[in-house]
């Protein structure tokens, strides 16, 4: 998916760019101004900002944010849910007097972590991700 650029929007974006004419490689950095004929931006390394002509840039790419972690948490909240459960049913099982089906505590200990688990992955969010972008009056 394409996405527009408006110079007030994509300000402090951090980007990759390519543009053969200025590197032989991808440039990463901060986008610190646009205007109508290029892009000033401030590679990681370097405390000078860089102007780039829009008509130079051959791909222009915008870190957004990761996807959230909801299956990965689940999973791992049920495993340990399910761990925890059947060692409290087991702990309590030691009395003589205590009746807990360790199958029992492993399964709702499983299915409250799978809830809490879910719940914490989905506020968890993954790596960076480039998303494509249109350079500005290109």
């Amino acid at each position: 998916m394409h996405r527009g650029w408006s110079s007030r929007a994509h300000t402090c974006a951090y980007v990759r760019i390519l543009a053969p004419s200025v590197a032989d490689s991808l440039l990463t950095g901060t986008v610190t101004g646009i205007d109508s004929t290029s892009l000033l931006f401030a590679p990681p390394a370097s405390a000078t900002p860089q102007s780039i002509a829009l008509r130079d840039i051959e791909r222009l790419e915008v870190r957004g944010p990761g996807a959230p972690r909801t299956l990965p948490g689940a999973l791992l909240g049920m495993v340990a849910g399910a761990v925890v459960g059947y060692g409290a049913c087991h702990a309590i099982s030691g009395s003589p007097h205590a009746n807990c089906p360790k199958d029992k505590g492993a399964l709702y200990g499983g299915a409250a972590g799978l809830l809490l688990g879910a719940l914490l992955g989905s506020e968890l969010r993954g790596r960076h991700r480039w998303h494509p972008a249109v350079a500005p009056q290109r």
